[in-house]
């Protein structure tokens, strides 16, 4: 982005092809452990932890201090305090680093494209240019018969239509 300002529109956090841009700061945030407003928590709610699960690590975590000595105790607590919330932070919500940003999706496919169709893109016609994005993002879903059929059928309506 620092790079290409103009793509801000396009791939920025409140761009038009982010579907909700408030799960994506949610995730931001909790990738960064900072705090979550109101509607980033509703967002995320579905990541969540079921809250007997988060007791059961709490739990654990409090044995690990039971066989120290009561200076290693208060020291423990004392970091605990001003270190930042992060660990309860990640012990409230699943891992959510498997969740790629939409902005970096889309990196990705135009990045792929650029070098699959390399500066032939400038010239060709914009129908064009989306049905190979296209049959390249959804590449399992379309057989060789497919193609085949819908060429066939192209050339049919091309002889079937008056030329000027």
């Amino acid at each position: 982005m620092e790079d290409y300002p103009s793509m801000k529109n396009y791939i920025g956090p409140n761009a038009k092809i982010i579907a909700d841009p408030a799960f994506e700061s949610a995730l931001f945030k909790l990738e960064t452990g900072t705090t979550l407003s109101s509607v980033e928590r509703e967002a995320a709610r579905r990541l969540r932890r079921n809250s007997d699960l988060v007791q059961i690590i709490e739990a654990a975590s409090d044995v690990d201090l039971n066989g120290r000595k009561r200076a290693a105790i208060d020291l423990h607590n004392e970091i605990k305090k001003r270190a930042p919330s992060r660990v309860n932070t990640i012990q409230m919500y699943e891992d959510e680093r498997w969740i790629p940003p939409t902005s970096v999706i889309v990196e990705r496919f135009f990045s792929g494209m650029k070098c699959m169709i390399g500066y032939l893109r400038k010239s060709m016609d914009t129908t064009t240019l989306e049905v190979i994005m296209y049959l390249k993002l959804n590449w399992d879903l379309v057989s060789l018969g497919n193609v085949s059929q819908a060429i066939k059928l192209s050339k049919e309506t091309e002889k079937d239509s008056p030329t000027a």
